[in-house]
C-alpha cells in the first residue's frame, strides 16, 4: 500500500500519513489545530527500506491509513 509522510511544523515530533498527499480530509475535527501546519515529507517506501523507527509500526500505520484514511504518529527523542 502506498502512503505518504506529513510532519507538524508546530510540533515536528507528530507525523501524520495519509493515503493521498496533502489529504487531511479524514482527519478527526480539532486534530489540524493542535498539529498546526502540516509539511509533505515523502511518500513512504517498502517496510525494508523504511527507517526502523516506522518499520516497527509499519503494519499499524498501513492498517489505520487503509481503514481509516490517516494514522498520527508521535516520534519521541531518544
Amino acid at each position: 500500500m502506498t502512503f505518504f509522510i506529513h510532519q507538524s511544523k508546530l510540533n515536528p515530533r507528530y507525523y501524520v500519513f495519509t493515503n493521498l498527499k496533502n489529504d487531511f480530509s479524514r482527519l478527526p475535527e480539532g486534530i489540524l489545530d493542535e498539529l498546526g501546519k502540516i509539511r509533505f515529507l515523502r511518500k513512504a517506501h517498502s517496510q525494508e527500506d523504511e527507517t526502523k523507527t516506522l518499520s516497527e509500526k509499519y503494519s499499524e500505520i498501513v492498517q489505520n491509513v487503509a481503514t481509516r484514511g490517516y494514522h498520527i504518529l508521535e516520534i519521541q527523542d531518544k
